[in-house]
Formats: C-alpha cells, structure tokens, sequence
C-alpha cells in the first residue's frame, strides 16, 4: 500500500508539447507513465521532473564538484514539491571506448581483482610451486616442514657502488659475522661436513682468501631445523632476514639452495612476483596493462589482406592498393627499377609471383622500400591527418600474442582463486560466476578476509541474474551490448548501489526482454521500491502497468495533440486497466 503521507507534485509542466499540465504521484511508489508514442511522456518524465531533480542535486555540490557533473537547464514549469534527487536509466548504446566490458560497468571486475588481490594464491607459471608471500614466521614454519636435514643460512652482502669485496669483508667483519665466501664461485658441498669444515667458507677474522668477488655471502648459522631449535632457528632467520633485507638463503646438505624474499619469491626457480594489488588485475591500469597491447587485447597492425586486397590484379593493374591511387606515379618508376633489377613480372597476377618476388614488394629489399615499410613510416607522421587516414585503412586488429587477448600481464594470471585466475573468471557468464562463488571453498582465514568481498560479489550477479543478464559474460565488451541489455545493466547497478529515498526514471526498462523474464523485472523494481525509493516508469508494456501502484497517461495523441492528463490516479482506477 502506499503511503499518503508524501507526493512529488508538478504544476503549469509547459516542456515541450506539454500543455501546463499538473501532476502528482506519492514518493516510494511504483509510477507508470503511459500513452501512445509522441503524447510527452519522456517530456514529463526525462525533460522536466528528471532534468529539475538532476538540476537541484547539482546546485547543492561544491563549485569543485559541479564541473564534472552534468549540467541541465532548467525546465519549463511553474513549481515542483516533494522532488528527490533524481537518477535516470535510460536506453541507450553502452560505452563506446575498446576498454569498457561488462565486469567494469557493473563493477563487479572489481570486485573481482579485491578477491584476488586479498585471497588469491600465486602459482608459478614455470614449476608450479605455491608463492606465498614470505616472512620470518613462514620461513620457519616452511624449514620445519622439509624435514630433518641440516641446514646452512646465509644471506648475500652486494656491492653498494663501487665498493671492492675486501670492503664488503671489512663491513662483515665489523658487523660481527664470523665466516664469509665469494658469491661468484659455488662452493663444493660435502654431505656431513661441519660448518667449519666445509669448503668455500673463510674466516673473516683471517686475510681474505685470493679470487674473492663481490657479492660476498655472510654465514649465519648451521644447525638441524627440529622442534628443539626452533627458538635458535627464529633468531639466526631474524638476523639473515634483517641484514640480508629481506632475503635469506637456505642450503640443504644435499646443495639444494632454497631463496626466501621479503615478498613473492618461488623457492625453486628464483622468479620474483609482484605484490597482487588491485591494480595487476586491471587492464585500465599501467601496473597491470599487458605492455604489448596496452589492455586492449589485441594490437592494430598491418595486413597482407587489406594491403592486396584482390590478389589477382597484377602490381600494373593497382594489386598493392596503398600504391594503386594518388601513390601511384609516385611508386610506378620505382617499381619498374626493382622488377628489373629482380625479374619481377608487374604484369601477372599477384598471387602467380613467386614467395621471393612477393617479399620483395611487401617488405622492400636494398635500394627499395616495401609497402610495409612504406606504411610503417607513414604511421610515424600520425600527427598528420593525411597519414592517419591512409594508415587506418590499412590495419586490422589482431590478437596480442603476449597476451593471447586476455589484456593483463603474465603475473596477472598467475594468481588464482579456487582454481581460477582473472582471465578465467572474466570468461564466465553472470550465471556460472554466481554457482562458483556459491561453492567457492576457502580456509578459515580467508574465508574471513572475504567475506565482505564475496557477500557483495553474489549480491551485485544476483541483481544481473535477476533482470534476466544470466547470459552475459563478463568480459564482453560494453559497445556489443544492446539498449535494453544497457539499461538492465544500469538497473542491476542501481540495486547493488543501496541508495534509499531517491527518484529513478526509467524509460521502458521492458524493451528486448523476453515477456517470460518481466515478472524478473518487476521484482527487481519492486525490490528498488523497498528501499523508500520512488520510481517513474514510461512503459507500454501490460504487464508492468498492471503491477504499478499510480498511473499517469497522456495523450490523446501525438506531438501537438498531446501533452494532456488522460487521467492520473491509483491504477485500480485506471479506465485501460482492463
């Protein structure tokens, strides 16, 4: 039931073909504007109680704040009460720019690269061993856990500028450190050889043995990594931690070296990972961005089938087309040279010249420059308009080979969560994201460090599900999207963004949606509704009149016959209500 407690009323409404008309209808209730096409619904609606509620909000920001909103004039009317700040989701193309996906609309993209970057597990690429990040706690927990065999740690003291290894051994000298040995030469291992005796190991309380170069490693302790020296263990980690910066070397006696780093460091092969922020994971941010295509999967280049784009005309007959035009007297004598000094027939078809002839032509040979170089230094003058124009016809985009399209970094990918990265994840429909979230499984202490993240991840693919977007996936770009997927998708965006006591306009939120899925769709405005929030609908569709609480209808018809209340009113009263 609705509450007569608030109304928004319009008075002397003169927009457009609107013939000052008075309107009302009550605050937190389902609103439907109808009439036949051309009666001024989106006249009063969008042009006049959407524009004034947009104007108002923008009029009570900060002077700083208003040159980055829109600004709408005022409309033509005498007076409005009861107007909320005012939203409108309207049909429309989605973004245009080649960076804009489904997943960043609807933010659930960053969602996404929150999990990752707070749960998600690095695996190397090259061993696939686990890369945690690393501290003196998990050092330790890590040495324990290989087992009873001795242990040696040591940590590296490089160069600082130009200091010389017998500086180095001074400063360890100095330090307090006992032993030392040439980072440059491996050491021989012998199994059960005592710290002392081991080769490779010098005194630096002794003459610095010849052939030693920096870096020198500084020995810190030998000992067996059991749970009765677990208290030695954590001391000698703490003071490699410390005076090795982060980094502490563990060799094992069989000479396997194991490498812990202050950060992600695979204890096997040495590689180094960057720390999994929010941004690796965005392919709008330089941190994350493949280097390759920039983020946007896939490069513009040159191709043969644009460049010969009828390989049976001769080069005579114009086949290499960017030298078939204004190029052409330019390129003919210079083409006749070269098919002269090769053997090249100008007059047979292009596809009959042998893979010689064709390489020559295409990429140039000494004394001649090819039609790809030809245009790669045309695309060098890109600030001309000319050379921007020709280049452009020429290209064709193609999948980044560093990336295989997937727009992020290798690193990027090499973090995953229950199994998936972000590649796999953006790969999913709205449908399949929302089961495997539904049974994702993470320990007790993730679990925790998720849950907020997870509770607003399934909240925000619920609302997608809900307005019948189960389909879509994530990493489909936003300018392949219809209008009324677009505003289904502002629709979902406008539930998962909790407002309360707002005005939303929208315009035939019905429009490509299949009649079994509008009963999807009125929930989802009614769940709107619940917040307090008024909606003002211009629809024709049955079905949603029949489930408003007021309607409003204009008419009688179209352009100057328009512009008039029909009636207005409770929408059990209203006459097309059967």
């Amino acid at each position: 039931m609705i509450e007569e407690a608030g109304f928004v009323r319009l008075y002397g409404a003169r927009q457009n073909n609107l013939k000052n008309i008075d309107v009302e209808f009550p605050h937190a209730s389902l609103t439907v504007v109808t009439g036949v096409s051309g009666s001024g619904k989106s006249s009063l609606a969008f042009d006049t109680i959407y524009a004034e509620g947009q104007r108002r909000y923008v009029e009570c920001v900060s002077t700083y704040a208003k040159q980055f909103l829109e600004r709408l004039p005022r409309p033509d009317y005498d007076r409005v009460d009861g107007l909320a700040p005012a939203l409108a989701i309207r049909q429309g193309a989605a973004a245009q720019t080649g960076r804009s996906t489904v997943g960043t609309v609807t933010e659930v993209a960053d969602h996404l690269r929150l999990l990752l970057a707070r749960v998600g597990e690095t695996v190397c690429g090259r061993c696939g061993t686990k890369v945690p990040r690393h501290s003196v706690d998990s050092v330790l927990e890590a040495i324990l856990a290989r087992g009873r065999e001795e242990v040696t740690l040591w940590f590296e003291l490089p160069a600082q500028g130009r200091e010389s290894a017998k500086q180095l051994w001074g400063l360890a000298l100095a330090r307090g450190f006992v032993r030392a040995r040439s980072g440059s030469v491996a050491p021989p291992r012998a199994r059960g050889a005592t710290a002392s005796a081991r080769p490779g190991w010098a005194r630096l309380d002794e003459a610095m043995p010849k052939g030693f170069a920096s870096p020198i490693q500084i020995y810190v302790d030998r000992l067996l990594p059991a749970p009765e020296n677990r208290t030695r263990l954590r001391e000698s980690l703490e003071i490699a931690w410390r005076e090795g910066h982060g980094r502490v070397f563990v060799e094992r006696e069989t000479g396997e070296t194991l490498c812990y780093h202050d950060g992600r460091t695979c204890e096997r092969c040495g590689r180094e990972f960057p720390e999994p922020l929010p941004q690796l994971f965005s392919f709008n941010s330089p941190y994350g961005a493949c280097p390759e295509c920039r983020g946007f999967g896939n490069i513009l280049t040159f191709t043969l089938r644009r460049v010969v784009p009828d390989p049976g005309k001769s080069v005579m007959e114009g086949a290499l087309d960017p030298w078939a035009n204004s190029w052409r007297a330019h390129f003919l004598p210079k083409l006749k040279a070269v098919s002269e000094r090769h053997g090249i027939p100008l007059d047979r078809p292009f596809r009959s010249l042998s893979k010689e002839h064709r390489k020559i032509l295409l990429d140039g040979a000494p004394g001649f420059r090819g039609v790809f170089p030809f245009l790669e230094r045309l695309r060098e003058k890109a600030y001309k308009s000319s050379a921007r124009f020709l280049v452009k016809r020429y290209q064709e985009a193609v999948l980044c080979a560093t990336c295989a399209g997937n727009r992020l970094k290798p690193e990027a990918l090499e973090v995953y969560v229950g199994g998936k990265n972000i590649a796999q994840l953006a790969a999913m429909t709205v449908g399949e994201l929302r089961t495997f979230l539904t049974t994702l499984q993470l320990d007790s202490a993730r679990e925790q460090v998720a849950a907020t993240i997870l509770a607003e991840l399934r909240g925000r693919l619920e609302y997608l599900a809900e307005t019948g977007l189960h389909y879509l996936t994530l990493d489909r770009p936003s300018k392949t999207l219809s209008g009324g997927e677009a505003q289904r998708i502002e629709l979902a965006n406008a539930l998962g963004g909790s407002l309360s006591h707002a005005l939303y306009v929208l315009d035939e939120p019905t429009v490509g949606l299949h009649p079994r899925d509008t009963e999807r769709l009125i929930r989802v405005l009614r769940r709107l509704q619940g917040r307090k929030n008024t909606l003002l609908v211009v629809e024709h569709d049955p079905d949603v009149i029949q489930s408003a609480d007021y309607v409003l209808e204009l008419g009688p018809g179209a352009g100057e016959r328009g512009g008039r209340v029909l009636y207005q009113g409770p929408r059990e009263g209203w006459p097309g209500r059967d």
